[in-house]
């Protein structure tokens, strides 16, 4: 289960430069099937900048080992949108009156 995961992660920060570091903030384990990740990035002994993200995996026991079988990760963005999003979020509210529309057709 989580095991895995972390010795996925281990293998990447070594073949990655020594400057550079992956550090693991938390790890969910509640279900032996699926890993949460929560991580960042350092550059030597600093927070690098835009390298935090959270990444899912699913892990199947592929001939007697569990493997990861899929992943899926997300960056934290470079440009944060803030209140800009929410005025674009706002502005197409109208569309969730779009499936009434489209029955009166």
């Amino acid at each position: 289960m989580a095991l895995c995961v972390y010795y996925f992660f281990k293998k990447f920060n070594n073949s990655i430069i020594t400057d550079l570091q992956f550090f693991i903030d938390d790890l969910s384990t509640e279900d032996s099937s699926t890993v949460g990740v929560i991580w960042h990035l350092e550059w030597k002994g600093k927070p690098f900048p835009f390298s935090k993200g959270c990444s899912l995996y699913w892990l199947e026991v592929v001939n007697g080992k569990r493997q990861i079988v899929y992943g899926r990760d997300s960056v934290e963005p470079a440009i944060k949108p803030g209140e800009t999003a929410l005025a674009a979020i706002r502005s197409v509210t109208w569309l969730q009156q779009f499936p009434q529309l489209v029955d009166r057709l």
